[in-house]
């Protein structure tokens, strides 16, 4: 619930801190504990949605959410997870694993010159 709570504040869908999360501490295993993540940042995804839906724009008159830039965001988002998932049925578990690092060490090396 922390993670997910400090995911969500800071605007990020918090996978790369849920799935090392799930696996060191109730003991998935990757091909598991990814779609889990990914289920647990849908939902919070969604609620925060949910709850953004009628937030105003601070300078102009329109919605906070930019719908045309979801437009063009959102299909290929879909369609790398679409790929992330066929990979991870196809891929053995050490490359997963030395994937999820490299990602996760990319994403703290961003957040820490952010």
């Amino acid at each position: 619930m922390i993670c997910s709570l400090l995911a969500s504040s800071a605007g990020i869908g918090g996978g790369s801190l849920l799935s090392p999360f799930i696996i060191a501490v109730f003991d998935f295993k990757i091909h598991e504990a990814i779609p889990l993540s990914k289920v647990t940042v849908f939902a919070t995804c969604l609620v925060s949605f949910i709850s953004n839906l009628n937030v105003k724009h601070p300078k102009r008159d329109a919605f906070a959410l930019d719908y045309d830039v979801a437009g063009i965001i959102l299909p290929c988002i879909l369609y790398g997870s679409t790929i992330g998932i066929t990979l991870n049925k196809i891929l053995p578990f050490s490359i997963i694993l030395i994937g999820l690092i490299l990602v996760l060490l990319l994403s703290t090396f961003k957040s820490f010159l952010s």
